[in-house]
């Protein structure tokens, strides 16, 4: 896979997000608010790029809003908080009509209206997969987006669930995990809160599982989550130990990774007919692939793109995933939650700086130009949990719940 396709992947997942946000087909924006309708709520919106204080909330109206048939409207409790936020932010990426930009990718809250061919009732409590527009108090999307709560889950956890238990099956299902096979993740900050769920489900499959982390503090939560055994990635033996390890469950049979620069490692650890899962492509471009290498183990390559979602993968979800979780071996874990005002400081928290802004923000602040320059766009190591966002109304979500 060249350099350029995973360039023309990203554009076009980006430039859907972007369509979405604003009017083209999925959420429906919402209008800015006029003298004409007082009733307001808030919504954060990204007006520049830059760092975290890009980040700015509003008021904007809040007319009751016209569903087509197949439509509903969330009054929104918690909102996800995940690392293509973090890209849209410091890109200050802007709709098709060049407008600002309102991000948010999964969201939990109750139903207050519904299309007339909606199976979902008023009240229902949901998780919602959204392209983009979470960071706001209400939304209005296609009921197929949208799934019932588990039973005893409450908002909070559930708005963790949609994007890792999205992109974790995306790639579990395609490993065809079962007793006797072993599964390496690979876990970077990009794809952390995925792992949570990937560790638990692997283990409800009843695989073997092998977590890659670069703490001994990490690899003691993977442990929590299930995983059969941990190690350090930054170790210079990793190869060698995980394939010492992987003699006694015949080998490595899926590596979940992505971190292209890893590529060679990864190779080297998976066995005969074995498969390479990429999440997206981070941090450095994909290596020229080994072809030689490839067929001499028959093993197979594959990258997921994390924003394609579709009416038949979302049941396949509700029908796979939905009940390990209600059955309670599968379960979100929080680091932190903060108001949706808030939200540039959620980023704040949760995103990694470059080390020379360490030293500079001792000496004073920078100015806004520098910020490209200072944020990275990538989740800070100590991150191992969902950092969530809370509406400032929620307990008038509550009280309809």
């Amino acid at each position: 896979m060249s350099d350029s396709s995973i360039s023309r992947r990203e554009s076009s997942r980006k430039r859907k997000a972007a369509q979405c946000s604003l009017g083209s087909g999925v959420d429906k924006p919402i209008p800015a608010a006029s003298a004409a309708n007082k009733q307001t709520m808030t919504a954060v919106f990204i007006e520049r790029a830059g760092g975290p204080n890009a980040l700015v909330p509003q008021e904007v109206a809040c007319p009751e809003p016209k569903l087509n048939a197949y439509e509903v409207l969330i009054r929104v409790a918690y909102i996800g908080v995940n690392r293509l936020d973090l890209e849209q932010r410091l890109e200050g990426l802007k709709g098709t009509d060049g407008k600002r930009f309102c991000p948010g990718l999964e969201c939990s809250g109750v139903i207050e209206a519904v299309g007339e061919k909606v199976r979902h009732k008023v009240g229902d409590s949901v998780c919602a997969f959204l392209d983009s527009g979470g960071y706001t108090e209400k939304i209005v999307l296609p009921s197929w987006r949208v799934l019932c709560t588990p039973p005893d889950m409450d908002l909070r956890n559930a708005a963790c669930l949609p994007e890792a238990a999205y992109t974790g099956w995306s790639a579990l299902s395609r490993a065809n995990l079962g007793q006797g096979k072993t599964i390496l993740m690979q876990i970077h900050e990009s794809c952390g809160d995925v792992a949570v769920f990937a560790i638990q489900m692997a283990k409800y499959l009843r695989a073997k599982v092998f977590a890659a982390a670069d703490s001994l503090k990490k690899q003691e939560f993977y442990k929590t989550l299930g995983a059969d055994k941990c190690f350090n990635y930054r170790n210079a033996d990793f190869v060698s130990l995980v394939q010492r390890q992987a003699r006694e469950t015949g080998g490595i049979d899926v590596v979940l990774d992505s971190w292209a620069i890893n590529l060679r490692k990864n190779l080297k650890i998976l066995c005969n007919g074995g498969l390479l899962l990429y999440v997206d492509v981070h941090g450095f471009s994909l290596e020229v692939l080994q072809i030689d290498s490839l067929m001499s183990k028959n093993a197979n390559i594959q990258v997921l793109c994390r924003s394609d979602k579709s009416i038949d993968s979302i049941q396949e979800l509700k029908a796979s995933v939905w009940p390990a979780i209600c059955a309670g071996h599968v379960k979100p874990f929080i680091y932190e939650c903060y108001p949706l005002s808030q939200a540039a400081k959620a980023h704040k928290a949760m995103e990694r700086k470059y080390f020379f802004q360490r030293m500079l923000s001792a000496l004073g602040p920078w100015t806004s130009k520098l910020e490209r320059h200072v944020y990275t766009g990538m989740v800070e190591k100590c991150v191992t949990g969902k950092i969530l966002l809370r509406v400032d109304s929620i307990e008038e979500v509550k009280r309809h719940s």
